[in-house]
């Protein structure tokens, strides 16, 4: 929360900026019925090659990012991921390719479109379109593996081992930059807030149990280099590599990454037969699995403490699936979480923290697509994998590696697009019978070709805006409030779909002393556009609405929408401490110390005690507490 300031400028909620509607799109199905009357020349082969798009496409999305905040990870990754998807579709429309359709994967397509109701269908349709965590699972993301899918679908068995190696070149960039972050030879390293991770790498991926589930997911592809050409010395730099993923899948420090490997490895060598290697490397995992945590917990409480905030978590969405066992919609979990949380959390989580995930797919699927959706999918998984698993393909282990990180985890989106690419590539490697059609398929190309380069557009304009936001934030921390401000409406005017953006552009406004009519009038712009996204289902702009409200002296709405706020975030640190400045503006310091009382009851017992190791910490990292307990 910005601190009480006077800022001098008026800001105008002016016209969003325009989109391309349906006008645009009919524009471009247009040129595409043009270009499919056309002979697919050879020149337009060169440029068009299949294999070479999608591969390059994979690697410049693995390697993207803008050293910012997570969007940073995010959108540069979803940018290049949906424009590459687009061209691949174009490429598949004029190459006249068609999908490959067999019951398995007519199975996969009717869980996207499961996944598609639920989304247009959900409790907050917009907010699950665009997706509300910083992951961002929301529609937009699940076309993205959609496209992968079918793509996959139409890839010809000569291009797959163009991809594969390009996805193992990928793997090695990653790899070599984790390798670096840890050495503490990051180029980029004054830009990352390095003590999050406890010193652990996470490369290009953003996190360390993300990148160990990349890891795990891609390190198959590199096995597969290995033994490429089937010499009986292979290759030293793939063997380096191979081990070098191991390496660095401990020192990401992930406790479910380290039991991916082991299984994977397990599984791997036992149908090989290789018993005393199997033996050998399961001693040896061990090892390195008890050294890599003993080095980044040396308190092994910390260690346990995300597994203590896990199965708080859990128990939290087991109460959420009861009371809606049939489903919320795609990427809604933040907005229901927090009514069912308890201050229990805060004894082994960041008081401060938002909880979008349960950490745990299976639990993820269950919240947003209902008990059949979730078990629909991994019933499709286990058909899937079945056959590849008894004939000890190293994809299929990769999957069931990755599946055990997201049972303590959730899905990113460069995770996700090689998990929906090997998917289709078991699928159309499995022996059951296929069948294709142009004329289906040249309709679903061209929808990839118009929808993916739609989706570059919209995430480009997220990108920019963005940029916008940082300068906020940055001037804010400066308290250049004037120019905070002017910054974040820059960056709504640019992307009124973030609602970050709104909450805080907002959160500047009402902690002004004296704020005017128009930047009141703002705030409320903010906020219904908030209402409008969320359909009215974020717990966090009641607060706010509360805030407005006393600024523009309507008591009766205040105590209302304060009312609603402790109701939809009865745990929220932030509800009390805004409520506690309301209070404090309008002269009422017997309430405004009242809701500070409440607020402290929320802490662990041990925030004010700094000769403890957990007080410590806890003071060091919100170092607001103390000045807030004393100006009250």
């Amino acid at each position: 929360m910005p601190a009480p300031h006077n800022a001098p400028c008026e800001v105008q909620f002016s016209q969003h900026r325009a989109y391309p509607g349906w006008g645009a799109l009919l524009e471009m199905w247009k040129v595409l019925v043009r270009l499919s009357s056309l002979k697919y020349s050879k020149v337009v082969n060169h440029f068009l090659k299949l294999s070479k798009i999608l591969t390059v496409g994979l690697l410049l999305t693995l390697m993207a990012f803008l050293p910012l905040s997570w969007l940073g990870f995010f959108l540069p990754k979803a940018i290049v991921i949906t424009f590459s998807l687009g061209l691949v579709g174009l490429s598949l429309f004029l190459l006249r390719r068609p999908v490959v359709v067999s019951r398995t994967s007519t199975w996969v397509f009717g869980f996207f479109v499961l996944v598609g109701l639920y989304g247009i269908l959900s409790r907050a349709p917009w907010s699950s379109v665009l997706g509300v965590s910083e992951a961002m699972q929301g529609l937009m993301v699940w076309l993205v593996y959609l496209s992968v899918f079918v793509i996959a679908l139409s890839l010809k068995k000569e291009e797959w081992p163009g991809v594969f190696r390009g996805l193992a070149m990928g793997n090695a960039l990653i790899v070599l930059y984790g390798l670096l972050q840890f050495c503490g030879l990051d180029p980029f390293g004054g830009y990352w807030d390095f003590d999050n991770f406890l010193g652990r790498p996470f490369s290009t991926i953003g996190n360390p149990n993300w990148l160990a589930a990349f890891l795990l997911l891609s390190l198959p592809v590199v096995y597969q280099q290995v033994n490429f050409n089937h010499s009986k010395r292979p290759s030293a730099f793939w063997l380096t590599l191979l081990g070098a993923n191991g390496v660095l899948i401990f020192l990401t420090g992930s406790k479910a990454g380290i039991l991916g490997l082991l299984v994977m490895g397990i599984g791997f060598l036992w149908k090989k037969g290789w018993k005393k290697v199997l033996a050998s490397a399961v001693l040896m995992g061990l090892l390195l699995g008890l050294g890599s945590v003993a080095y980044f917990y040396r308190d092994f409480s910390s260690a346990l403490r995300s597994t203590d905030a896990r199965s708080i978590i859990w128990g939290h969405t087991l109460e959420m699936i009861e009371s809606r066992p049939w489903g919320h919609g795609p990427d809604l979990f933040r907005f229901f979480y927090s009514s069912f949380n308890t201050a229990d959390l805060w004894q082994v989580e960041n008081i401060e923290s938002a909880v979008d995930h349960p950490h745990n797919q299976f639990l993820q699927l269950t919240f947003e697509i209902g008990i059949w959706g979730a078990v629909l999918f991994y019933a499709l998984i286990f058909h899937v994998l079945w056959r590849p698993l008894k004939t000890n393909e190293p994809l299929a282990w990769g999957i069931v590696a990755y599946l055990i990180t997201n049972l303590f985890g959730y899905e990113v989106l460069p995770n996700g697009v090689l998990f929906w690419l090997f998917l289709g590539y078991l699928i159309t490697s499995e022996p059951s019978p296929k069948k294709s059609r142009w004329q289906l398929s040249r309709f679903v190309f061209a929808a990839l070709f118009l929808l993916n380069m739609g989706g570059a557009y919209f995430h480009f304009n997220h990108l920019q805006a963005d940029f916008n936001y940082q300068k906020g934030q940055q001037a804010l921390a400066e308290q250049n409030y004037a120019v905070a401000l002017n910054a974040f409406d820059a960056a709504i005017q640019q992307f009124p779909y973030d609602r970050v953006f709104l909450l805080q552009a907002t959160e500047v406004i009402l902690a002004s002393v004296n704020p005017s009519e128009t930047l009141l009038q703002a705030a409320a712009d903010y906020i219904n556009q908030t209402n409008r996204l969320s359909a009215s289902l974020d717990p966090d702009v009641s607060i706010l609405e509360a805030w407005l409200a006393s600024k523009q002296g309507d008591t009766d709405r205040f105590y209302q929408k304060l009312a609603d706020a402790k109701h939809q975030n009865p745990v929220a640190i932030t509800t009390y401490k805004i409520a506690a400045q309301i209070f404090k503006e309008r002269g009422d310091s017997v309430s405004a110390q009242q809701e500070i009382a409440y607020l402290l009851r929320l802490l662990p017992p041990y925030w004010n005690n700094p000769e403890t190791e957990e007080g410590r910490i806890f003071q060091k990292n919100h170092p607001w507490v103390l000045p807030l307990v004393d100006s009250f």
